[in-house]
């Protein structure tokens, strides 16, 4: 991804961020938190999600200093989300598309003892992306016709006007 993209975001999955740390946390506390935690991640602009964080941890570090600062070592990653357009954020802050992509390639995968050829591993992957392109390509994202300007303008400041065509990224 690096070598084709240097300049892209990483996003952590926020939500799986979220539930890491309340499995950390007293049963007493875990729906109070959990309250506190949305409220933070529900921000859509940088400056909100940095004034919820601070009361989260205003309120949370001196019970649960390991778990607050677990979330500030890792906000950079969890936060790359507030950078879009606010109609994609919700698409973007969790990785659940992904992680199904992976879970379903394993589950394909385990039912085969062994692969004869590296090239029969290529080819679930291979069916397994067509299956989910076909899938999600369905899926119209809301306001696309809105936030797509944006982001090609986010592609532009990063990389100029110069845009890489399929074949490029084939041969790379």
């Amino acid at each position: 991804m690096k070598e084709i993209y240097p300049k892209a975001d990483f996003q952590s999955c926020l939500l799986e961020k979220m539930r890491q740390s309340l499995a950390k946390v007293r049963k007493r506390d875990r729906e109070a938190k959990a309250s506190d935690m949305r409220r933070v991640a529900h921000q859509r602009e940088r400056e909100g999600f940095q004034s919820s964080f601070k009361e989260f941890k205003e309120t949370w570090e001196r019970i649960y200093p390991e778990v607050v600062s677990s979330f500030k070592r890792d906000l950079y990653y969890l936060t790359s989300y507030l950078s879009y357009p606010q109609e994609l954020q919700p698409f973007i802050y969790t990785t659940n598309a992904l992680e199904r992509f992976t879970k379903e390639v394993k589950r394909r995968a385990k039912v085969i003892e062994s692969f004869s050829q590296p090239e029969a591993e290529e080819k679930i992957l291979l069916m397994v992306t067509e299956q989910m392109n076909e899938s999600y390509g369905k899926r119209i994202l809301p306001n696309w016709h809105t936030s797509k300007p944006a982001l090609e303008k986010m592609r532009k400041e990063k990389y100029g006007s110069e845009v890489r065509s399929e074949e490029a990224l084939v041969e790379v």
